[in-house]
Order: structure tokens, then sequence, then C-alpha cells
């Protein structure tokens, strides 16, 4: 389990360079729709490349056919999120940014682990559960005001 948490640590590091990469690009570009069509035009095709080479064997696409149609809308939230950053973190700085969308993030997590949304295994809402995301709108407060 420590593995998992530490390899999700390091994707949140890879999260914030990517918001000032984007920030950069978007700048560059004097458009943040078009960074974040560049962004996920090289994240696609890294993931195709992955995909060709990928020991697994075939993709089933017929499998496909068992999703809902809601799977099917991950990366809007993806593209959503790309141009708010693009967006947001030359307004607010980065570390305001990214720590209040880790706040949605957990918040939202949270609410989804105790229902059950989209399939995940419950977890119900627990007091330190909800200490944590407290904790969470302390740091976003402090880093927004110290």
């Amino acid at each position: 389990m420590w593995i998992w948490i530490l390899v999700s640590a390091v994707a949140g590091i890879g999260i914030a360079t990517q918001a000032l990469i984007n920030t950069r690009l978007g700048a560059a570009a004097k458009s943040p729709l078009v960074a974040a069509v560049i962004s996920f035009a090289v994240g696609l095709t890294s993931l195709l490349c992955v995909l060709v080479i990928q020991p697994t064997g075939t993709v089933k696409l017929q499998a496909l056919r068992s999703a809902p149609v809601w799977a099917f809308f991950g990366g809007m939230l993806g593209a959503f999120f790309i141009v708010v950053t693009i967006y947001g973190v030359p307004r607010v700085g980065a570390a305001v940014w990214l720590s209040a969308a880790v706040l949605g993030q957990v918040t939202f997590s949270l609410v989804a682990d105790h229902f059950g949304y989209f399939g995940v295994n419950v977890h119900p809402v627990t007091l330190p559960r909800l200490a944590g995301v407290v904790l969470v709108i302390v740091g976003v407060v402090m880093v927004r005001m110290f």
C-alpha cells in the first residue's frame, strides 16, 4: 500500500510540474485553449506509442461496449482541469491553485468513497477522514494568506 502512496505523491509532483509547464505554454501561445490542445496532443501521442509497444497483447475494443456511457467522458474533465490550470495559475499562483485543486479532489473523493460513486468501493466518512478535509481547508487558507 505504501508504494502506491509514494507513486501517487510522485504523480502529484507531475501534476504540479504540468501546471507550470502548461501555464508557460499558454503564455507563449497567447491562448490557454491552444496550449491545452497541444498538451493533450502530446499526451495522446505518448499514450498511443505505449499502446503500440505494450507487451500485454491486443486491446479488446469489443469489451468497451460493457462500459457505461459516462465512462467515456473522463477526458473532458481532464481538458477542463488543464484549461482552468492555465487560466488560474497566473492569477493566484501555483501553490494556491494546486492546494485548492487538491481540496476539491479530496472533498469529492470523500463523498464518492462514502456513496460508492462511479463503482468505487465504499469507504464510509469517518471523523478522522473529515478532519483530513478540514486540514486541507486550513492548508489552502494558510497557503493563500501567508
